[in-house]
């Protein structure tokens, strides 16, 4: 996932040698990334570290919920990689819908740490899932599902369906009883529930103050805010970062990792690049 900085290639080189089609703002690329290098920088380094922490956790996953820990913080870090490549062609917006997965993802993880009786519930609705999935093909005739496969996936959401039924007889539709605002707060990340995550929320699901997100104002009158832009590029980039910090720390806390000065010395770096002057200014 070391993707942002190829010493033989600067940024500036390596548009002129690609070749082909191209997915993205070409054009964009060198002056975002001369703009929030340092923000590049530092989240393309949390990756990289990031790799090492998942790697060392992973030999060392053999309970259910080491694993589910592990796959919850690979998917922190592809949603910061993901982040990086819309920053990097001026889709802040885009990367701030991301962003709002990887707070979930993050937070699940640590709730999960603290509660790891937990984990059987977050595995075994998958069944629940699955069922209902199968369930809603055959019966819209949106795929052939095999008689067998119907079979199995019943079976299995009978066996299951008991852990996830209220006391009105109706199964839930999510595997934990608490709303992901509750997890926030139970795990002590209730300010950024309230702000910075509700935020992304509204970008995401396009209520008016998402929606306005999408607009810059000007003159008196408000323009379609099209890609690429950098606006948003810098909230996205440390949201991102923020979150996959947070994520690494947990996996560090769960499996007892010696990473915790490596993680320190990420965190007073990117506090010093926050501080900086940004180049341009």
């Amino acid at each position: 996932m070391n993707f942002m900085r190829d010493k033989k290639h600067p940024p500036t080189e390596q548009a002129a040698e690609q070749s082909g089609a191209v997915f993205g703002f070409e054009e964009f690329w060198s002056k975002i990334y001369g703009k929030y290098k340092h923000y590049f920088d530092a989240i393309n380094d949390l990756i990289c570290l990031g790799n090492e922490i998942v790697e060392a956790a992973e030999k060392n996953a053999s309970e259910p919920v080491a694993n589910v820990i592990c796959a919850l913080t690979r998917a922190t870090m592809s949603g910061a990689c993901e982040a990086v490549l819309l920053c990097g062609n001026g889709c802040g917006t885009g990367a701030m819908k991301i962003v709002r997965g990887m707070y979930e993802s993050r937070w699940m993880a640590e709730y999960l740490r603290r509660n790891p009786e937990e984990a059987k519930d977050y595995l075994e609705f998958s069944k629940v899932l699955l069922w209902r999935r199968l369930k809603w093909a055959e019966e819209y005739k949106a795929n052939s599902v095999p008689p067998e496969a119907l079979e199995k996936a019943e079976a299995d959401y009978k066996q299951v369906r008991g852990q996830f039924t209220d006391s009105n007889g109706k199964v839930r539709h999510q595997w934990c009883k608490k709303s992901i605002g509750s997890i926030a707060k139970e795990i002590g990340r209730e300010k950024e529930y309230e702000l910075p995550y509700s935020i992304a929320c509204s970008i995401h699901h396009g209520n008016f103050e998402g929606l306005a997100a999408q607009w810059v104002s000007g003159e008196g009158a408000a323009t379609p805010n099209v890609p690429p832009s950098k606006d948003w590029v810098k909230r996205a980039l440390t949201a991102a970062w923020a979150n996959l910090w947070f994520a690494l720390n947990t996996l560090n806390d769960a499996f007892g990792l010696d990473y915790s000065k490596n993680l320190e010395a990420s965190h007073k770096d990117f506090v010093r690049v926050g501080t900086e002057q940004e180049p341009g200014k």
